[in-house]
């Protein structure tokens, strides 16, 4: 039988109600999310009704961030004084990266390789219980980039390299339909992971350094049947693109954060290309660098809002945008490629404050001769989500401090080129590190920062008890205090981390899951080419309880 608890929090007079579905057999139900039926012969979850203002979170991990708004909080409290005991490893592979960032339903895992390969697991066990390998076409230069799947109608939901999207039986792993969603001889790649709600899969577009033209897409989840297309660039010859030259960008890089109430989709889009190089794309290249909220059933803009205009360092928005409430009324943050912390009302997109940086910060425009950028187009908060806590209203942030030699000049682009606008080089690795700061969410106040020794690109979880996790890629992960940032747990994985853990409640106790690897961005300062693995630990705590 399911057990409900609720925590209320006060923002300012706005009474957000977090539903907590705890109990052995899991319900998942995520703001809105239709119900999804778990593995055959696992628990199955219940239909849960709920109010514009509740935001359900669960005890298990069934979404990117767990619940559709990404704030990748779990509900679960953790005692300050508790063990972490391994409970399985299992390898993923040879080659050394992996960016995958798993989900947890009903008892199964699911994580990917680099080169989209799915696995489900036994979450209790980490045995494989079935697994899909597609067979990509990929012309050359094409990267291969994969940062998880979404579950939806019985559905595992996969984007491939090559610009599928492709669904899968939940139960079996077995190809149910694929549908082309970009032309990938036009430069087009996929790396997020797609987000499930209601019917409907989101997908973005990665390939923005190619100059092609970024967008947001949704599909029927039924069928795979396109609903409508947002591009975040002008054609060609249009606005402030140039008729000739592979030029664009925009990218869709990362999951978007969707908010029932009104269905308001909230994505990140990259830079524009040539990448350093502004001369042949003059003006503020609007819509590129920018947090988008659109209407998730039409497609249409409600307002965007750009972070860096002009950009001539490669300052995406990379990181997933993510909601949560601030004085009264529901707001949208997130940390920036460019070092700043930002957050606007998602009503209509006018700032709660100016930008917070969390990184060092030294910006000049770029010319003829390298110039030392900080951060370098890596830095600042790459991927990796940042997290919300609920109790002491702040976000945490995982920055990556490094610096880069930058110079701009004019290029010839061809396809599959990066359309860089010439060249950027990072600094010696020993010069980045990272940190793991805390930002109230009501004005921006830095409530404490940690220095790591090298960057946790992957990205932070909290949870209700006050304990957040994250790994960096030196191989180090850790919990700690929410509070204040001191460690609670620490533990040598010798493999690099780059996704987030997930937190999640089986068979009564209190897990926690990594995927290790390195991160693509990282194999040229932190190299490793062996093993990825995924970890599973289980919490062993004098009180250690599902919700209260």
């Amino acid at each position: 039988m399911n057990i409900k608890s609720r925590y209320s929090i006060w923002a300012a007079g706005l009474s957000l109600t977090i539903t907590a579905v705890v109990g052995c057999s899991s319900a998942v139900s995520s703001s809105g999310m239709h119900p999804q039926h778990a593995h055959q012969g696992l628990s199955k979850n219940t239909p849960q009704t709920h109010k514009a203002n509740v935001l359900q979170i669960s005890t298990d991990w069934p979404n990117f961030g767990n619940n559709l708004w990404q704030n990748h909080l779990s509900p679960l409290r953790i005692s300050q004084s508790f063990n972490m005991q391994l409970l399985y490893s299992q390898n993923l592979g040879n080659g050394g990266e992996n960016e995958s960032f798993p989900i947890e339903v009903g008892g199964v895992l699911y994580v990917t390789t680099m080169r989209d390969r799915v696995l489900a697991l036994d979450a209790s066990t980490g045995n494989v219980m079935w697994e899909f390998s597609p067979q990509l076409h990929l012309l050359q230069g094409i990267p291969t980039i994969n940062r998880g799947v979404a579950v939806g109608q019985g559905k595992v939901f996969l984007l491939t390299a090559d610009d599928r999207l492709v669904a899968l039986s939940q139960q079996t792993g077995q190809l149910l339909y694929q549908v082309s969603v970009a032309n990938e001889s036009k430069g087009y790649f996929e790396s997020m992971s797609p987000l499930y709600v209601d019917g409907k899969v989101f997908v973005g577009s990665a390939g923005g350094d190619e100059g092609v033209r970024g967008f947001e897409a949704c599909y029927l989840a039924s069928n795979g049947q396109l609903l409508w297309r947002r591009y975040t660039v002008p054609k060609r010859g249009e606005g402030w693109l140039p008729a000739s030259g592979q030029h664009g960008g925009g990218a869709v890089w990362n999951i978007p954060a969707y908010n029932p109430q009104g269905g308001q989709l909230f994505f990140g889009t990259g830079n524009p290309s040539p990448d350093f190089y502004g001369v042949s794309r003059l003006g503020p290249d609007p819509m590129t660098d920018a947090v988008v909220s659109v209407n998730a059933t039409t497609g249409k803009v409600n307002w965007y809002r750009q972070e860096v205009k002009h950009d001539l360092w490669d300052y995406d928005v990379a990181s997933p945008p993510m909601l949560f409430p601030v004085q009264g009324k529901l707001a949208v943050g997130e940390a920036g490629k460019d070092g700043q912390w930002y957050e606007w009302y998602a009503a209509n997109g006018q700032p709660v404050f100016s930008p917070v940086a969390f990184v060092k910060e030294q910006h000049r425009p770029p010319g003829a001769q390298p110039t030392l950028e900080w951060p370098g187009s890596d830095g600042g908060a790459n991927y990796g989500p940042s997290a919300y806590d609920p109790i002491q209203q702040t976000v945490l942030i995982s920055g990556i401090n490094g610096p880069e030699y930058v110079k701009a000049g004019p290029t010839h682009h061809t396809s599959y080129r990066v359309d860089d606008g010439t060249s950027a080089s990072p600094a010696p690795a020993g010069d980045w590190t990272g940190t793991l700061t805390s930002i109230r969410v009501n004005d921006g106040r830095i409530e404490w920062q940690r220095k790591l020794s090298t960057p946790a690109i992957g990205g932070v979880t909290t949870t209700m008890g006050g304990v957040a996790f994250f790994g960096e890629a030196n191989g180090m992960l850790y919990a700690v205090n929410m509070k204040n940032g001191q460690t609670l747990w620490q533990y040598d994985a010798h493999i690099p981390v780059a996704s987030a853990p997930i937190v999640y409640k089986l068979d009564g106790q209190i897990r926690v899951t990594y995927v290790l690897g390195q991160s693509a961005s990282l194999q040229g300062l932190f190299p490793y080419l062996g093993k990825t693995k995924v970890l599973t630990f289980q919490i062993k705590a004098r009180h250690a309880t599902g919700a209260t």
